[in-house]
């Protein structure tokens, strides 16, 4: 009972008779238009704070739809470019392979006359600044050291070392290895030579056995057959001849036809057909 006549039961009483009195009031004098103005003044702020919050939910609705649909179409984006770049690998895989069946047929000639093994280079490695070369293939390949290795341009090194499943390949640039040659051109005979300040600039030197001999530039440089070197493989072309200060013996430039660097595929030359009897009839007939 205390409640009903506590301070605070007045003060509601009061607001519950005034609250009923006003629009029954308003209703008796026909002022309405006052109690529904009020009532829409009042609510105003409400209506607006609501609106914001139901603006502000159905916001938050599109963003999260729309970075969904974002992380769905980035998804389909990258299977799609996953999809061209395997098409670009195979397409990049298809050119070397081409690249290096033209580079064959050039070879084919001189091949005929071969036994070779196909070996792919698997590393390359400074020695002495020069680059040396691993290949895929060993004694299990019948592999053995001072076999030939060709390229597509012509002749690419000698094996010089040999494992059970991989071999070391030295080129030209090498001072451990040199090539019995001759110029296309006069059939005049010589032997490589490495250079290390050539090898920088991509040449090596052909030392001629004859003072006199016939060399210019833009001569085409080939192998002379022996028992492990087949005749007539392109080693380069003159760049400039000069003459040894001590013998006077003609030394020339030569650049490999294509670098070194841009090969994968080899063919290691292991027997051919060699008579020397033949490539001096050859000599001579120039």
């Amino acid at each position: 009972m205390s409640f009903f006549k506590s301070r605070f039961f007045c003060v509601l009483l009061a607001v519950a008779i005034v609250l009923t009195a006003i629009p029954t009031i308003f209703a008796a004098t026909g002022n309405t238009y006052i109690l529904k103005n009020l009532l829409n003044s009042a609510l105003t702020p409400v209506r607006g704070a609501v609106a914001y919050v139901c603006d502000s939910v159905e916001g938050y609705g599109k963003y999260f739809s729309t970075v969904d649909e974002l992380r769905a179409e980035n998804e389909e984006l990258r299977a799609l470019l996953n999809e061209y770049m395997s098409r670009v690998d195979e397409l990049e895989g298809a050119s070397r392979d081409y690249e290096w069946l033209a580079e064959y047929m050039k070879m084919k000639k001189i091949l005929e006359k071969c036994e070779y093994f196909s070996a792919n280079i698997c590393e390359r490695t400074y020695v002495g600044g020069t680059l040396r070369y691993s290949v895929d293939a060993g004694s299990l390949h019948g592999i053995e050291k001072e076999m030939i290795v060709l390229c597509g341009n012509g002749l690419f090194g000698k094996v010089t070392e040999v494992g059970l499943n991989w071999a070391t390949v030295c080129t030209p640039f090498d001072s451990t290895v040199s090539f019995g040659v001759a110029n296309l051109r006069t059939k005049e005979r010589g032997y490589t030579e490495a250079d290390i300040e050539l090898t920088e600039n991509g040449m090596f030197k052909v030392c001629f056995l004859s003072a006199e001999a016939n060399v210019v530039a833009g001569d085409t440089i080939i192998s002379v057959g022996n028992e492990w070197l087949p005749d007539g493989i392109t080693l380069g072309t003159v760049e400039s001849v000069t003459s040894n200060e001590y013998d006077r013996t003609k030394i020339a430039y030569v650049k490999p036809l294509g670098s070194y660097d841009d090969e994968y595929a080899l063919m290691i030359v292991v027997s051919h057909e060699y008579s020397l009897v033949d490539y001096e009839k050859d000599s001579d007939g120039e």
